[in-house]
């Protein structure tokens, strides 16, 4: 429906507003107490599962690591000392060997086979053998050993195991250092490195000393890490166990011990579907003695009332308006009691505006179809196509108009003068609707009349616009492009008043440019203002483009203009076309860009084509 209609239905918008401010009293604070203790709860179900779930992984993954720190000590105790750490200082002086531009290529062939003659050491292979036995005696995934390179943050395995994939990695396999910081270690607690065992620590009080345990301390720095973990997010965990020389009491190496998380994770997921069962019974006998409570106390008469607003609707034209709802009994003196005392005010009310309503509807529809019969006789004055020219066809004039209301203020306007001479306007008149079609009109008439009796566009449009301000009190203008074009010369005369500079295509170039020119002032604002003509002569293949702004300042959805840019890629794509094809490309790529986009102007179009 038109934007008349569209104005009656927006009227309607007060009956919607008075509607819902009258809703407003029902939802008491009782109400709202209510609605808040349901949707507490509804949070609480939520995070408590996710929470508990979160504290029995955080309970499962405390008991693996306390048991796999007791592995990594009884495998670093029972061990034989001196094979561990010929192990470790061999590997380390390995690694300190291997110059610097092989180490930056961790884990090549290059780099690996430094190891090898590590790997044929029978100490080796029988410490090797040995955690794997471990690891699979003790049910963990890993028993690895491994160094560290703190200057390139690096973890060096030099025994890496993996129960599970059964893969065998070589000696001196490389991964980044936070791969522990992830698992659980702590890096600043290998490059701070330990005391030696059973180094004296003091606390804040000097007198006061405690005697180190390498163990608690580990396995208080893995808990301090437990605080980072993300519960689904994690696959592995990883335990250290610091071996020292048995002589120096340095620290020269790792023993860590490892499992795979997701082997947890399905007693986990046991354990929160059944505490999400639990926790859903709860919430369904909560809901229904909620649903019974509100059906007696607040439900009952919202549907009593709902019911008789169906029936009112149904039977509203055999009821008396402002009886109808006072009929209804509600017993509670409440918010609902108040809003029936509402609907029935609000019945009186809308019986009122539906009256005013259809009254207003049918003026509406009349000044409509007065504004459709406008807009065509105002369409009609355009010209579709050349009139009374009997010459050669050596020239073609096509035109485009399309009002963004029902009446616009472009137009555009071709007629013969004589046998050699063709007048050629377009115009935008200032404003839109009714008052802009009336001025288009007067401009329209003032042009042609006028243009009979002179071959000089500057001498013609200096004329219209001193008769245009006369008695000029609304201060309309127009802006337009009014030009004479003379068929024996392939001259086109014309004078720029304020309008767009049009585009010229020139055949012998294969390419469209602007015709730019100083431009004059628009018509209807100076009586005494002056006019310049500009000349240019067209080539057989030429084409000279007129438009209004409504085309290069079209918007699409997001406010983007179509600009000059584009119609200039527009023109162009289009030069396969004559004629009308060639303006109604223009429009569709016009439209293939504005898509639903409302139009805000009138777009109007006139293609002057030398055969």
């Amino acid at each position: 429906m038109n934007e008349q209609m569209k104005g009656s239905i927006d009227t309607s918008g007060d009956i919607s507003k008075k509607g819902s401010e009258l809703l407003k009293p029902i939802i008491s604070i009782r109400t709202k107490i209510s609605l808040s203790l349901v949707a507490v709860m509804l949070v609480t179900l939520i995070v408590s599962v996710f929470y508990v779930a979160y504290l029995h992984l955080q309970i499962q993954i405390v008991e693996n690591i306390i048991r796999n720190l007791m592995i990594g000590n009884i495998v670093a105790v029972n061990s034989d000392q001196d094979e561990l750490t010929h192990i470790y200082e061999e590997g380390q002086r390995i690694y300190d060997s291997i110059p610097e531009d092989i180490k930056e290529k961790e884990n090549s062939p290059e780099y690996l086979v430094y190891f090898d003659e590590l790997e044929t050491d029978p100490v080796y292979i029988r410490i090797k053998d040995k955690l794997r036995e471990s690891a699979l005696g003790s049910g963990v995934n890993w028993v690895d050993m491994y160094i560290f390179d703190d200057t390139r943050d690096r973890v060096i395995y030099l025994i890496k195991t993996d129960v599970n994939e059964n893969v065998d990695y070589d000696a001196g396999y490389c991964d980044p250092g936070d791969v522990l910081v992830n698992n659980y270690s702590d890096s600043s607690y290998v490059e701070n490195r330990l005391p030696e065992t059973g180094e004296a620590v003091s606390g804040e009080d000097e007198s006061e000393e405690k005697l180190y345990s390498p163990i608690w301390d580990q396995f208080y720095q893995t808990l301090l890490n437990l605080s980072q973990i993300d519960v689904f997010g994690i696959n592995e965990f990883t335990t250290s166990r610091y071996f020292y020389h048995p002589e120096t009491g340095q620290m020269i190496g790792v023993i860590g011990t490892g499992d795979d998380i997701s082997d947890k994770m399905g007693e986990v997921q046991a354990f929160r579907f059944l505490y999400l069962l639990i926790m859903i019974v709860y919430i369904i006998i909560i809901l229904l003695l909620y649903r019974f409570v509100i059906n007696r106390w607040l439900v009952g008469p919202i549907r009593k009332l709902s019911k008789s607003a169906r029936d009112y609707v149904d039977n509203r034209g055999d009821i008396q308006p402002g009886h109808y709802f006072e009929q209804v009994e509600i017993k509670t003196r409440d918010e609902v009691r108040v809003l029936r005392d509402s609907m029935s005010d609000m019945e009186v009310s809308l019986a009122e505006y539906m009256d005013n309503l259809t009254s207003m509807t049918a003026e509406r529809e009349r000044v409509e179809a007065e504004l459709n019969l406008g807009a065509s006789i105002q369409l009609s004055m355009l010209p579709k196509k050349l009139e009374n020219y009997n010459g050669e066809p050596v020239f073609d004039i096509s035109s485009f108009i399309e009002p963004a209301k029902e009446v616009g203020g472009d137009f555009y306007d071709y007629y013969v003068i004589d046998d050699d001479h063709i007048g050629i306007t377009i115009a935008d008149v200032s404003g839109k609707g009714v008052p802009a079609a009336l001025f288009m009109v007067v401009v329209k008439t003032l042009l042609k009349t006028i243009g009979q009796d002179s071959l000089s566009p500057a001498d013609i449009v200096s004329r219209v616009n001193a008769r245009l301000c006369e008695n000029n009190e609304e201060l309309m203008f127009v802006t337009l492009l009014h030009g004479i074009y003379c068929i024996s010369d392939r001259s086109f005369v014309f004078v720029n008043g304020g309008h767009d500079d049009p585009a010229l295509y020139r055949a012998a170039d294969g390419r469209f440019g602007f015709v730019s020119t100083e431009h004059d002032i628009a018509l209807g604002i100076d009586d005494t203002a002056t006019f310049n003509e500009h000349r240019i002569t067209l080539e057989p293949g030429d084409r000279l483009f007129m438009y209004t702004d409504g085309l290069p300042e079209a918007n699409n959805e997001e406010g983007e203009m179509f600009d000059f840019e584009r119609m200039m890629k527009a023109l162009t794509m289009n030069l396969p076309h004559t004629g009308r094809g060639f303006l109604d490309g223009m429009i569709r790529n016009l439209k293939g860009f504005t898509k639903a986009a409302d139009q805000f102007d009138d777009i109007t179009m006139v293609l002057l084509e030398i055969k």
